[in-house]
């Protein structure tokens, strides 16, 4: 049993009770123990009380954002007088939302942030009017909201206007304006309006997807640079150019790019995903784009520019066409395999370091440097007019090799830096400002460094008829040529009609050599 020890002072004169502590310990009087009971009991109801308040109301919950409008006369940001909330919008104990709306009876209001203003922070903003950063910063923790208003970022001595957009930039029929030397960042962009407008002379970086659409919208990158996180798709319903880069801009897609329609001049366009559009132009400038489709009605026209496209490892192909139009006048293009499943490719003098494939109803043509040809179906016809093609190797077990003829020495030929071989499809004859040839005449249309192989090929002749026979050279420094073995006449109108049958149903002629 545990001792106790008493207080050396007599009880009557204590005052209060002690309770145990440590090994000491006291005995209360008996009225002292009935008033402690009562002290115990109302604390134990306070601290009820001071739990069920404390659980009706969150301790964390967010305050209100006040409502700031601006007032209407163009002046600082900073002008508490310029507010409705009698205070410039600046988070901090409290947080605003902020509106920059016109006021009935007042011209255009343009609010500027300048560089001795200090960084303002809101929570939301919806420009209506004019919203100048000269040099100034600016940051919502959410959405911008440009509803046919001006945003311009200006850059003076100084530095350059920033503005960091936590949520979505959105714009409807709004212009956004990023001048040398200033920065914008958002976590996504959006527009849908009739008209939009994005210019960017200094940096816009964009965390993830950029969607702008409407008839009439423009982005543009003077000279500046355009990042994007996600997909890029920019689409307009009339004719005109939706995104442009020029004075060496430069736009920079992780993903996917839909584009409708692209004009670059002495600019860069990079895509990690794939590169689709209804006519993209790039003159004196550089694509870098993982792959790109082109659909029926869509065209791709490169000028003297460089043309990247795939990746080491990517699987095939990166360059499909289904129809539409892709011309390269000059430049290089290297990278993955393209795929030509229709439509119409054309070179003028341009170099294709990759493999080109050739099947159903599309057309490889024109003068310059291919690294392989593989047809399959569709037609391979060098030169433009009259012009050379030049491949590395060429192989032909389907489809039609067309080659024009308008003199004794000028006609289309097929230059093979390697091997050759056809096993099958047709080769057609055009004969063309009204040329035919003589009895004796020889065109060797066909080099190659190694002819492999020369059978099952019908042949065909457009612009007129007569008897002839193809000869091949097997093995190194071999060749095929066409020998007239008749003088050429032009055939009468029946016999067009019935070739044009023939021609339908691919009944050529056919020769061994």
């Amino acid at each position: 049993m545990e001792s106790q020890l008493m207080d050396s002072k007599p009880a009557s004169r204590t005052g209060r009770s002690r309770y145990r502590t440590g090994r000491f310990c006291v005995t209360p009087l008996a009225g002292e123990a009935q008033l402690d009971s009562h002290k115990r009991r109302l604390g134990a109801m306070a601290i009820g009380f001071a739990l069920a308040v404390t659980a009706a109301v969150p301790v964390d919950a967010a305050p209100v954002a006040i409502n700031a409008s601006w007032l209407g006369e163009t002046g600082q940001w900073t002008d508490d007088t310029k507010w409705s909330s009698a205070r410039y919008p600046n988070n901090g104990i409290d947080t605003f939302a902020v509106k920059i709306a016109p006021v009935p009876g007042l011209d255009n209001s343009i609010v500027t942030v300048g560089q001795a203003d200090p960084k303002i922070t809101v929570n939301s903003l919806e420009v209506r009017q004019s919203l100048l950063l000269l040099d100034g910063k600016l940051a919502t923790e959410g959405d911008i909201t440009n509803d046919n208003g001006d945003i311009r970022l200006r850059s003076s001595a100084a530095g350059g206007g920033t503005a960091d957009v936590g949520g979505n930039y959105g714009s409807s029929d709004g212009r956004l304006t990023i001048e040398k030397g200033s920065t914008m960042t958002a976590a996504s962009v959006s527009t849908n309006s009739i008209k939009n407008q994005i210019s960017v002379s200094g940096t816009l970086d964009v965390k993830g997807n950029v969607s702008v659409s409407g008839l009439d919208d423009s982005v543009t990158v003077h000279g500046g640079l355009m990042k994007v996180g996600g997909a890029l798709d920019v689409a307009s319903t009339i004719p005109g150019t939706s995104v442009k880069l020029d004075l060496g801009g430069r736009l920079v897609v992780t993903g996917d790019a839909r584009l409708e329609n692209l004009s670059i001049d002495k600019g860069d366009l990079v895509i990690g995903g794939i590169l689709t559009g209804k006519a993209i132009t790039v003159n004196n400038g550089t694509l870098d784009v993982r792959r790109v489709e082109v659909e029926p009605g869509s065209s791709v026209t490169v000028d003297n520019s460089f043309f990247q496209i795939g990746v080491v490892g990517s699987a095939p192909p990166d360059y499909l066409q289904t129809g539409g139009a892709t011309k390269l006048k000059g430049g290089l293009l290297r990278g993955g395999p393209i795929d030509l499943r229709g439509g119409l490719f054309t070179l003028d003098d341009a170099v294709v370091k990759s493999t080109i494939n050739v099947s159903k109803s599309a057309r490889l043509e024109g003068n310059g440097t291919i690294g392989e040809v593989i047809a399959s179906g569709g037609t391979v016809a060098p030169g433009l007019s009259i012009g050379r093609m030049g491949v590395t190797s060429y192989s032909q077990s389907a489809g039609v090799l067309e080659i024009e003829i308008s003199s004794p020495t000028d006609f289309d030929r097929l230059d093979v830096l390697g091997k050759a071989s056809f096993t099958g499809g047709h080769i057609i004859f055009d004969l063309i400002d009204d040329f035919l040839p003589k009895a004796g005449e020889v065109f060797q249309f066909v080099t190659a460094a190694d002819l492999l192989d020369f059978r099952n090929i019908g042949f065909g002749f457009l612009g007129g008829f007569g008897k002839f026979d193809v000869r091949s050279s097997l093995g190194p420094n071999g060749s095929i040529e066409l020998v007239a073995l008749t003088d050429f006449r032009t055939p009468e109108p029946t016999i067009i009609a019935l070739f044009c049958v023939c021609l339908a149903g691919m009944g050529f002629a056919r020769r061994s050599t």
